[in-house]
């Protein structure tokens, strides 16, 4: 999982009461993308599922700012791939 350390904001996330959206427990999963992700992570980790986090200082939801965090995940996972094929 990767998200930008400041991508706190809750407008188009966290669903308030007055909207016709709203039903209970819309957002027990937090108000913000970091919340919301961090909840997502505890969730696999509680399933057993191997999981990774990265949150990227000084950028907000910015797609393209995550890419060398996710390079560097991918990269890893297929070097240990290797390493478990060839032995």
């Amino acid at each position: 999982f990767v998200v930008g350390g400041d991508d706190t904001d809750t407008w188009e996330i966290t669903i308030p009461e007055s909207s016709p959206r709203w039903v209970p427990d819309a957002n027990m999963a937090g108000r913000t993308r970091i919340d919301r992700i961090s909840t997502l992570r505890d969730s696999f980790d509680a399933a057993d599922i191997e999981t990774t986090l990265d949150i990227v200082p000084g950028y907000a939801h910015a797609g393209m700012a995550m890419l060398p965090p996710v390079q560097a995940f991918f990269s890893a996972q297929l070097a240990r791939w290797r390493e478990e094929r060839s032995g």
